[in-house]
C-alpha cells in the first residue's frame, strides 16, 4: 500500500494506492498567507485523512505540498504523521515534483495549475528543474487566483463605471456583493488565495457562453502559463508538456493552452494512470533530491525494489 498526498490552497486529497485499486479522501487545504507553523498543519489535516482512510499500514507517504516547509515545519510534519505511521517511509516535496513523478515519470515538462502554479522540467539527463511556484504575490502567473484577482477587479470597475455586466453579476453573487464592506473581507480572511480560485470557475464559465471580458483574462492567463512552459522547455531541453491542475484542466483555459503549445512547437502527452508508478519508484529515481525524506532505511537499496 502507498500513499500520496497532494496539499493544495484549496484542498488536501489523500489517494491510497493498493491493489491497481486508488481511494481518495479530501481534507482541508493551507493557504501560504496563513499563520503558524505549516508543519504542524498540515501533519494534523494528513494524520486525520490517514485515519479516516485507514490506511495506517502503509509503509510509504509521499506528500507534494503547495507551501513549502522550512526544516523545523518538516519535523513537526513528521512528529503528527508518526502518530498514526510510526514506522512508515515519510518523504516531502512541492506539489509540482510529486505529480511529474507519478504522472509524467519521463523527460519533460509538467504544469501544475491550480489556485497556485508551479512548473517542473526533467531534463534527458534526469535533472529537474522548477518553475514559478513563488505563491499569489511573487509568483503563481496565470493561476486560478491570478485569474480571480482579475475577475474582482474588472468587477469593481464595472461598479466604478456603474455599468452592468455578467462578470461583475457573478462576483457580486459569488461573494455577497461588491462594496467595500466585501472588499475588505476577502484581505481578512487568510484563505483569501483560495477564495479568488473560487472565481476562475466562474470566467470559464463566463468565456465559454462568449463574455468577452472572461476571455479576455483566460486569454491573459494562458499566455502567463505558457510563457513559463516555454522557459521550461528551453531550459530542459524537451518538448513534451503535461497539464495537471483543476483550473489548468478546465475546459476553457485547456483549449487556450493546447492552441499556444501548437503554436510553440510544444506537444502535450497525457497522464501515466494513478497506479502506474510506486513510491519504491519515485524514491529510487531522480525526483527523490527534490524530497526531504524520513526514513532510516538506506534508501540506496531501492534502485533493486526491496
Amino acid at each position: 500500500m502507498d500513499v500520496f498526498v497532494d496539499v493544495g490552497k484549496s484542498g488536501t486529497r489523500l489517494h491510497v494506492v493498493a491493489g491497481g485499486v486508488v481511494r481518495t479522501f479530501l481534507g482541508e487545504g493551507i493557504s501560504p498567507t496563513q499563520r503558524g507553523d505549516h508543519g504542524r498543519v498540515l501533519g494534523s489535516i494528513i494524520a486525520k485523512l490517514l485515519v479516516q482512510a485507514s490506511a495506517r499500514s502503509t509503509e510509504n507517504l509521499l506528500v507534494g505540498s503547495t507551501s513549502e516547509l522550512s526544516p523545523t515545519e518538516h519535523r513537526s510534519l513528521v512528529a503528527q504523521v508518526r502518530a498514526v505511521l510510526p514506522t512508515a517511509r515519510i518523504a516531502v516535496a512541492d506539489d509540482g515534483t510529486l505529480a511529474h513523478a507519478r504522472l509524467f515519470n519521463a523527460p519533460g515538462v509538467l504544469l501544475a495549475a491550480g489556485t497556485g502554479v508551479i512548473v517542473i522540467g526533467r531534463s534527458a539527463s534526469g535533472e529537474l528543474r522548477r518553475f514559478d511556484g513563488w505563491g499569489p504575490l511573487a509568483g503563481d502567473r496565470g493561476s486560478a487566483a491570478d485569474v480571480g484577482r482579475s475577475a474582482l477587479r474588472a468587477a469593481y470597475l464595472a461598479a466604478d463605471e456603474q455599468r452592468d455586466s455578467p462578470l461583475r453579476d457573478g462576483v457580486a453573487r459569488l461573494l455577497g456583493g461588491t462594496d467595500l464592506v466585501t472588499a475588505r473581507s476577502i484581505l481578512m480572511d487568510a484563505q483569501w488565495p483560495a477564495t479568488l480560485a473560487g472565481l476562475a470557475n466562474l470566467v470559464g464559465d463566463l468565456a465559454l457562453e462568449g463574455s468577452a471580458e472572461a476571455s479576455e483574462i483566460l486569454d491573459a492567463a494562458a499566455a502567463a502559463l505558457m510563457g513559463t512552459v516555454r522557459t521550461a522547455a528551453e531550459r530542459t531541453g524537451v518538448k513534451d508538456l503535461l497539464v495537471t491542475g483543476r483550473f489548468g484542466t478546465a475546459p476553457a483555459i485547456r483549449l487556450r493552452l493546447a492552441t499556444h503549445a501548437e503554436a510553440q512547437g510544444i506537444r502535450i502527452v497525457p497522464a501515466l494512470p494513478a497506479t502506474a508508478v510506486s513510491a519504491t519508484e519515485i524514491l529510487a529515481g531522480p525526483y527523490q533530491v527534490n524530497m526531504t525524506i524520513a526514513d532510516d532505511r538506506d534508501l540506496s537499496k531501492l534502485e533493486g525494489g526491496s
